[in-house]
């Protein structure tokens, strides 16, 4: 049997250049991803994957094309697929914010 336990202290943080972090757990088609973002961090791509994620600890602001939403700790979001929910994360001054992220890869 598989070990069923996720250990993200044992996965090294994917560093790209802005403002933010990763680990990401893959198995078969689940993805589960550990997010870090800092403070100025904004997603200039707007996202088209579905996700449902938790917010661990911070806040910051899901943009969506036509309406956004203000996410804090214990929040948790589904967003469907597709363009009508195209999405980016934005974090204003003194906001960071720590998110896991569960997807489904295609």
């Amino acid at each position: 049997m598989d070990n069923l336990l996720i250990h993200f202290e044992n996965l090294d943080w994917e560093i790209p250049p802005e403002r933010i972090r990763y680990k990401t757990f893959i198995k078969g088609k689940q993805q589960i991803r550990l997010l870090e973002f800092f403070e100025g961090y904004e997603e200039k791509k707007w996202c088209t994957k579905g996700h449902m994620g938790y917010v661990l600890e911070g806040k910051f602001t899901l943009h969506f094309k036509t309406n956004k939403y203000q996410l804090k700790a214990g929040d948790i979001i589904r967003v469907p697929e597709g363009e009508e929910f195209a999405h980016r994360p934005i974090l204003e001054e003194g906001e960071n914010a720590r998110v896991l992220l569960f997807e489904l890869l295609t």
